[in-house]
């Protein structure tokens, strides 16, 4: 599981704000070696110190 933070820039009109996310990968074992199987990810709202 990871975890990121940053900030989201919309090109249109250059706003800005802030995102977080949490993402959870599953991988799978083939015989090509390890893959990635399996990827989710949620936003969570920012903190209000974060706004």
């Amino acid at each position: 599981m990871t975890r990121s933070a940053g900030h989201v820039t919309v090109h249109a009109d250059g706003t800005r704000s802030p995102e977080k996310n949490r993402e959870l990968f599953v991988l799978a074992r083939t015989s090509d070696g390890w893959r990635i199987a399996r990827y989710m990810f949620n936003k969570t709202a920012p903190a209000q110190a974060d706004l």
